[in-house]
Order: structure tokens, then sequence, then C-alpha cells
């Protein structure tokens, strides 16, 4: 697609559009089908350059139904049905005009070219993991999480896959588009936490305003230092101002204020073969607060056990339990 730099993004769309069109009929165009959306939702322009192309091959199409279409001799076809060698050669030739219209078509729409490469990128499921985009840009995964990057003119297109990422945009940067799952896009040039839950999709602004657009509710803005949680058939299900607790995952620390003790292991454990667990379930109600290095889970139990005058202990399978009383 062209460059386009230095162009209003209105004159830059009909060339954009004719690319992504011949790049959309091709042998891969199921995995550009994101990217497609993103672009098209970045502004007016493109989405309506697009449509207009989309409605051009709708009356190509239709033209094959009309009476131009359908006063061909077909007593030539029973002819053909009835001499194969014939039949074949047609076939073959057929092929070869379908062929070459492809190609003038590619070529007069501006073919895109050689697509670019889709860039894995994933963390385990107990270690947090921070790559660097190629323009600078910044994204920490969260254990268990997977994004792909592709990078296109208008710069780098992230997937989120599953899981949780945080995404660095530095100071004077143009901003990052990423595709969320269920057709949720988000966009922001600062640095936001976007994170797959089920259906919805759950942000937080840590610095810079954020924008969420879902295919049947269109765009809605949370501003920095808020948290949502969105769902992209019925909008932002909930808003509210961001918790410091989730800002240290990124860092190596899990913040808790008054976190249910059976919350704050559950997030303990994702980062841990070594698992904790409670002998009464009513421990677990109990609230904690604190700053802890999620890779340390038996310092995270001595340091719950001193707090609420508890014991524990570890059986052979490396599981610690936290119970009332004393070791004996």
């Amino acid at each position: 697609m062209n460059d386009g730099c230095g162009e209003a993004a209105a004159d830059r769309a009909p060339a954009d559009a004719e690319g992504w069109f011949a790049r959309m009929r091709g042998p891969e165009a199921s995995q550009w089908a994101d990217d497609l959306a993103i672009w098209r939702a970045l502004n007016p322009e493109n989405d309506a350059a697009y449509a207009r192309l989309l409605q051009r091959w709708d009356q190509s199409a239709f033209l094959t139904n009309t009476a131009l279409g359908r006063g061909r001799d077909l007593r030539r076809a029973s002819v053909w049905s009835r001499r194969p060698a014939v039949r074949y050669a047609a076939i073959a030739a057929s092929l070869l005009l379908v062929a070459a219209i492809g190609v003038l078509t590619m070529g007069r729409l501006g073919s895109p070219g050689k697509a670019p490469p889709i860039l894995e990128y994933a963390s385990n499921d107990r270690t947090v993991r921070t790559v660097t985009l190629a323009d600078g840009a910044r994204v920490t995964l969260d254990a268990g999480a997977a994004i792909t990057v592709v990078d296109v003119d208008t710069g780098p297109r992230v997937r989120l896959i599953k899981g949780r990422a945080r995404f660095d945009a530095a100071r004077g940067h143009a901003g990052l588009v990423v595709a969320a799952p269920n057709g949720t896009l988000v966009t922001g040039a600062g640095e936001f936490d976007v994170a797959q839950d089920g259906r919805f999709v759950r942000v937080v602004a840590w610095r810079g305003d954020v924008e969420l657009w879902g295919p049947h509710v269109g765009t809605a803005r949370i501003e920095s230092g808020q948290r949502a949680v969105f769902d992209p058939a019925r909008g932002v299900a909930s808003l509210g101002r961001a918790e410091p607790g989730e800002l240290g995952w990124a860092h190596g620390m899990l913040s808790f204020d008054r976190v249910r003790l059976a919350d704050a292991v559950g997030a303990i454990n994702r980062y841990n073969h070594i698992r904790i667990a409670f002998q009464d379930p009513a421990i677990g109600e109990l609230r904690i607060t604190g700053a802890f290095v999620p890779s340390d889970p038996r310092g995270f139990a001595r340091a719950v056990a001193d707090m609420f005058h508890l014991s524990f202990r570890s059986s052979p399978n490396g599981t610690i339990t936290l119970f009332v009383g004393k070791n004996t």
C-alpha cells in the first residue's frame, strides 16, 4: 500500500483501499481480516473508500445476470458437453484469461506487494515478558499472554490473542492500535493495559486517554486514571478509577488494597508451580493489603501467616497450606 507521508488521509484512502481490496481477494485473505477492520475504523475516509470498491464489485457481479450476460448461445455449451477435448481446452483458455485479468486488475488496483510478516510473541505460564516493537513502543506480556504484530505503512498493528498486556507508547508517539478479542479495538498514545476476560475486554488507562471501539456500539473514551470493562456488543459495562495495585504486575510486584485473601492467592498462584491453599475456606475471606513479589510464594505465605497469626506447612507435592493453629 502507498506510504502517503505528507498526504491527507482523505487523499490517501482511495489508493490504500485498492491495495486492501486486492489483498482481500488473495489466498491469505482470512489472516488480514482483523487488520482490515482496524484500517477501516481508523477514519471515515478509509471506510467510505473501501465501501465504494465493494459496491463496484457487487455491481459487476450483478452484470452477469443482465440480458447481456444471459444472451449467450447455449447451443455451443451443448456441443462442449459432448466433446470432452473441446470442453477441457475451453476451460484451460478460460483459466488463462482469468489469470490475465487478475494480473491486470492487481496492477490497476496497486498491488500491496509482498505481505509483511506476522510476528508472534508469547510469555510462558509463569513469567512476565517485555518486547519492543519496530517503532519503539514497548509491550509487556503478563504470564500466559500472547500477541501478534504486523508492521504496516502507518505503524505496527497489534492483536491480543489471550491474557493481559501493557502497551507503552513513549511521549510523542503517534499511538498504538490494538485489536482485542470479539472485535474490540483499543487505541491510545500513552500507557494502558488491555486484558481478555471472556467476551469482555478490560482496559486500564495509566497515562493518556484511550478510545474503545466495538462493532455494534461505536466509540467510547476512558480517561487517564480510569479502568473500564468493555462489552463490544453493549459498550462500557463498568467504569471506575484505576486501582494502584494493578500497576505493579508489569514490574514484578503485585499490590493489594483490602483485597480478599482468596483473590490475592489466586493472583500469586498464576505465577508459580507451587500452589498456596487454605485448610479452612473462611481464611480466604480475610482482607489483605501490601505489595508482594509474585514469584516468591513461600515468602508470601510467611507474610500472610505473620499478618493474620496463621501457620503454614508444605506438602510433598509442593502445595503450601495456610491454617489456623500451630505447626506440629
